[in-house]
């Protein structure tokens, strides 16, 4: 499962779309197939919507195995 971080775009093809930096940590968590990738939009803590629903972006990202984090600015 590859996982598409952004609130107003949606996901290409193959990815699960989360809208919020909750949404996607309590996705991981609850994730039984392994998770390759987590694609983040460039400005999830920019803007006060996306900064409330997930006030340290990194705090609950901890689960056995490992993914790759990617950045898209467009």
């Amino acid at each position: 499962m590859k996982i598409w971080l952004d609130d107003m775009r949606p996901a290409p093809e193959g990815f699960v779309w989360c809208r919020s930096v909750n949404e996607a940590k309590r996705l991981i968590h609850r994730a039984i197939e392994p998770i390759p990738l987590v694609d983040c939009d460039h400005d999830l803590a920019t803007t006060p919507a996306m900064a409330a629903m997930g006030s340290n972006f990194w705090t609950g990202w901890q689960k056995p195995g490992n993914f790759c984090l990617s950045v898209f600015t467009q």
